[in-house]
C-alpha cells in the first residue's frame, strides 16, 4: 500500500469513526485497525490476479469495498451495544465472504474497540462463511497476517451445510434473499439479526417482494461512504 493508498484509507475510517453517535464514548485502536487493514490490502492486490478476488482497481478497491464495508459500523455497533447481551460471547458470521468483505474489514475495528465499558459486553467471535477452498485458504492466511486469527475464523462451508446458531448475520454482494432465506432461518435464533448491505431501496423493495418473511421483522437504513456518490441501504431482519 503506498502513502496515497494509505491516506484515503486512513482518512476514510477516521471520517466514518468520527461521525459515530457513540464516538464521545467509543474509543478504537485506529492505529493497530489500519496496520491489519493495510496488510490485508496488500494480499489483495498481490492474490487477486491469481484468485480473481475484486474486481476494481487499487483506490476503488479502498473505496467501494474497505469503507463500504465499514461504512454501516454505526448501525451494526448499535445493535450490539443496544441488546447488550453481556452473558455470552456474540458470534457474528459473514456468510459467503469471498474475498472477506465485509467481515473481515469489520472484525479489524470491532476487535480493537479499547473501552471498558464496551468491552464488558461486547466480546465478538467472528465467522467468515465461505464455501470456494482457494478463497478459503486465502483469507486464513489473511487472518494470521494481520493478527486477527485468535477471534475471527473461517468456515469452509456452503450456508445450506451450517447448523450453527449465530447472532448476527452480515451479508454483501452475495445471494438474493428468497435463495438464501431457509438457510437464515435454521442458522438464526430468537432476536439474532441479519444485515444485508444493498444498493439501493427499489432493489430492496423487489427482494422482499419475492418472499413472505413471516419469521423476521424488517427494517431499512441509508448510510454513506466517504468519497463515494452512490446510493447505499442497509436491509435489517430480525428474528421473531
Amino acid at each position: 500500500m503506498n502513502k496515497d493508498e494509505k491516506e484515503l484509507l486512513s482518512e476514510g475510517i477516521n471520517t466514518i469513526v468520527n461521525s459515530l453517535f457513540y464516538s464521545d464514548r467509543l474509543e478504537i485502536n485506529i492505529d493497530k485497525a489500519l496496520a491489519a487493514l493495510e496488510i490485508y490490502f496488500d494480499q489483495i492486490i498481490y492474490y487477486n490476479p491469481i484468485y480473481k478476488l475484486v474486481k476494481a482497481d487499487n483506490r476503488e478497491i479502498i473505496i467501494r469495498h474497505f469503507l463500504d464495508s465499514i461504512a454501516p459500523f454505526e448501525h451494526i455497533f448499535q445493535i450490539l451495544f443496544n441488546e447488550k447481551y453481556n452473558h455470552q460471547k456474540y458470534k457474528i458470521a459473514d456468510f459467503g465472504s469471498g474475498a472477506g468483505f465485509p467481515g473481515l474489514v469489520l472484525s479489524a475495528l470491532f476487535l480493537n474497540v479499547k473501552n471498558t465499558e464496551v468491552n464488558s459486553f461486547l466480546k465478538p467471535s467472528f465467522y467468515l462463511v465461505e464455501r470456494m477452498g482457494r478463497r478459503a485458504g486465502f483469507l486464513r492466511t489473511c487472518l494470521v497476517l494481520t493478527g486477527l486469527s485468535e477471534s475471527v475464523s473461517v468456515i469452509e462451508k456452503d450456508t445450506s451445510e451450517l447448523n450453527d446458531k449465530f447472532d448476527v448475520i452480515t451479508m454483501r454482494a452475495f445471494r438474493p434473499l428468497s435463495e438464501i432465506y431457509s438457510d437464515l432461518i435454521r442458522t438464526t435464533k430468537k432476536g439474532s439479526k441479519v444485515i444485508m448491505y444493498k444498493t439501493s431501496m427499489r432493489g430492496i423493495t423487489d427482494e422482499i417482494s419475492k418472499i413472505n418473511i413471516s419469521e423476521f421483522s424488517t427494517r431499512v437504513v441509508s448510510y454513506t461512504v466517504p468519497y463515494l456518490n452512490a446510493e447505499r441501504t442497509l436491509l435489517i431482519l430480525s428474528r421473531l
